[in-house]
This record gives structure tokens, C-alpha cells and sequence, in this order.
């Protein structure tokens, strides 16, 4: 997880990238990631033609601060032109990376012809990204979702097509569009993308602990693993990627010690031992449950 790897020209200092989400990548969210442990970074989506028409909100998600190098900003549209201009921008913004999203399953954006929808257009997807390509000098990557309808394999042509004009690396959300945030995510297509271009793959979607991350790098053959929903609320979720369970364990059990004993300390005058070691074995059922619930476990489904 602490190796690093590049993305073009740019060195990825770790293997977790935080993922560009709508309404929750802001600045402050980015800056959290990179200080517990995100090899990368990514802005929430920005409208190209928002940029275009100088909307002051759409510009105010340009603000970079210098801690959150290196830094992606993703960008959405339908109009070649318009994407390649709001490229340039985000680059003169301070952008390392630019990132063009065809994942975002919501209507109002694929009504458009962006996000997901250009999974549908092969034609138009390439030339959006071929016109980002030649309109900056920072790499360029995709992010993507399979396809738009279940089962779809779409993603999995587009893919070499995208490498071939540029792009220097893929992202692989392996659920439809149409499946939103349900059912699971299906790695065996991000294992197959990697095995079709030469370029990183990072791997996207139920990410959210360590076993998970390894298994997924080892069984995709990724560059990286990507973190959104799972890092929502809970920001210092990319640095326990890094520990084993055992490592992540051994830590909320001496933390665990140490509360207890602080809370010995300083209510020793009002019981005994017996307090102390009650609050220990609290501690440690909480830490059970916790770590039983992050693993998708509940005492309903025991039995």
C-alpha cells in the first residue's frame, strides 16, 4: 500500500486514491485524505460548462491549497470544446491531474450526454477525451462504470480505445449505471481491464477495509484502489487500509488499555479493581462490535 507508482509524469507517493464525490470532495474532505494517508487526491465533479459560462460557485471548486498535491480534478460534459477549455483552466487552477468522469450514473448529468450516458457513445467519449488530451500537458485519466444497463461490458472496449489516444490511466467503477449503488462490484471486469491496456487501472467501488484492498489488488492485478463511500464519515478510514488486522486490532486494543487506565487514574476513589477491569472488557465488546460491523456483520445475523 506504500509503494509508489505514476500516473504519466506524476508520482503517486501510495496505492489509495481518494474518489471524486459530488458534494463531499470539497477542499477541507481532500486535505483530511492526504493527511491520513491518500496517495491521491480527486475533486468533486466540475461542469465544464459551468467553467465556460464563469459561474462563480462552479469556480469557487477550482480553490487548491498546498498541501493537497498531488491533486486530480475531475471534469464533466458533452461538448469537446467546452471540456477542453475547462481543462485548461483547472490546470492554470493548479491541478496535477485532470480526470474525466463517464461514471456518474445520475439523470440530470447523462441527460446531458455526460457522465455515464458516454459509455453509450464511444465516438463522443474519445473525442471528449482526445480533445482534453491535446488541450493540456498534465496526464489525463477516466473514470468509468462498466456500462449503462446491467451486464453491460462496454467499459471494457472503451478502455484500449481511451489508452490509445492519451489517456494515462483508467478508473473502474464495475457496477452499471443502472444498478446506482446496489448489489456489489464486480472486480473480475477491473481484472480484465487491466489485462487489455498497458496503463495504471485503479480499482473502484466496496472498497472499505484492508483485507479488502489487498485482496482486490492482488486479484485485479490494479495499480490502486479507490476510496469514496466507504471514507464518508470516516476519514482516517484510508490509514487503517494500511494496517493488517491484526496491526488494526493490536491498536484499538492498547488504545482501549490506555482509556481504561486513564479512567482508572482518575476515578480510582470512588471503587476498585473491578471498575477498572469492567471498563476494560467494555471497551474491548465495543471494539468487537465495531470491527464485526465494518465487516458486515450484525448479532441479527448470527444463528
Amino acid at each position: 500500500m506504500t509503494t509508489s507508482w505514476w500516473i504519466g509524469g506524476v508520482e503517486i507517493p501510495t496505492r489509495i486514491v481518494l474518489a471524486p464525490m459530488a458534494g463531499v470532495s470539497v477542499q477541507a474532505f481532500r486535505r483530511q485524505g492526504r493527511r491520513f494517508g491518500a496517495g491521491l487526491v480527486c475533486s468533486e465533479m466540475v461542469s465544464a460548462c459551468g467553467l465556460s459560462y464563469g459561474n462563480e460557485r462552479t469556480l469557487g471548486y477550482l480553490r487548491i491549497a498546498r498541501d493537497e498535491h498531488p491533486l486530480a480534478v475531475q471534469i464533466f460534459g458533452s461538448q469537446p470544446e467546452l471540456l477542453a477549455e475547462a481543462a485548461q483552466m483547472v490546470v492554470d487552477a493548479g491541478a496535477d491531474i485532470v480526470d474525466i468522469n463517464f461514471g456518474c450514473p445520475v439523470r440530470k448529468v447523462t441527460k446531458t450526454g455526460a457522465g455515464a450516458s458516454a459509455l453509450e457513445d464511444h465516438d463522443l467519449a474519445c473525442r471528449l477525451a482526445g480533445a482534453v488530451v491535446e488541450a493540456v500537458d498534465v496526464p489525463v485519466t477516466v473514470k468509468m462504470r462498466r456500462g449503462v444497463r446491467n451486464g453491460s461490458r462496454t467499459a471494457l472496449d472503451l478502455g484500449p480505445k481511451l489508452e490509445a489516444i492519451g489517456v494515462a490511466a483508467l478508473t473502474l467503477h464495475p457496477r452499471s449505471a443502472q444498478q446506482m449503488y446496489t448489489g456489489f462490484a464486480d472486480h473480475s471486469l477491473t481484472a480484465e481491464l487491466v489485462s487489455r491496456v498497458a496503463v495504471p487501472v485503479m480499482a473502484s467501488g466496496d472498497i472499505v477495509d484492508h483485507s479488502v484492498a489487498t485482496r482486490v489488488l492482488a486479484d485485479t492485478g490494479a495499480a490502486a484502489v479507490m476510496i469514496g463511500r466507504g471514507a464518508q464519515g470516516r476519514p482516517w478510514a484510508r490509514w487503517l487500509i494500511y494496517l493488517s488486522p491484526l496491526m488494526h486490532l493490536s491498536l484499538l486494543f492498547f488504545g482501549a488499555i490506555f482509556i481504561a487506565f486513564e479512567l482508572y487514574r482518575k476515578y480510582a476513589g470512588l471503587g476498585n479493581k473491578v471498575r477498572f477491569v469492567v471498563v476494560v472488557l467494555v471497551n474491548l465488546g465495543v471494539i468487537a462490535v465495531t470491527r464485526a460491523q465494518e465487516r458486515g456483520y450484525s448479532l441479527l445475523s448470527v444463528g
